[in-house]
């Protein structure tokens, strides 16, 4: 008989983890920088040249960081993330363009909010291998 424990399925249980996670108090700042930089690039086309330029630089860095990881997924994310919030493509045709389904738009887009994120922390580009080794 195995006696390893068996995860938790109860989701009554995964849910105050998660209000749990979110209460923390270095949670709560990423998550309003997050939501900052949303609403930014949500203006970006009533921007000044300037505000324009600086979030231009932090999307070139992550177009950079998709190329070098060589993941379709990264690229296609960054692609529907600049269509959505710089052309302002909608939602939907960008599905349509990229044969992808509607929801998998909104997934990427916040995917790519979280790399911002990251990029913006100074904390992108490290990866794990196997063996727990970081590469930079």
């Amino acid at each position: 008989m195995n006696t390893q424990s068996q995860p938790n399925h109860n989701p009554q249980i995964v849910m105050e983890m998660i209000s749990e996670l979110e209460n923390w108090p270095h949670v709560a700042p990423q998550m309003e920088i997050k939501k900052g930089l949303k609403q930014m690039f949500q203006k970006y086309n009533t921007l000044e040249e300037s505000q324009r330029r600086r979030l231009d630089q932090l999307l070139i860095r992550h177009k950079e960081y998709c190329l070098r990881e060589g993941n379709e997924q990264y690229i296609r994310q960054h692609n529907s993330f600049c269509h959505h919030y710089i052309g302002g493509v909608s939602i939907r045709n960008i599905a349509r363009e990229q044969a992808i389904t509607i929801r998998a738009v909104p997934k990427g887009i916040n995917a790519v909010l979280d790399r911002l994120l990251i990029l913006l922390l100074g904390f992108y580009g490290i990866r794990w291998d196997v063996k727990n080794k970081a590469h930079y």
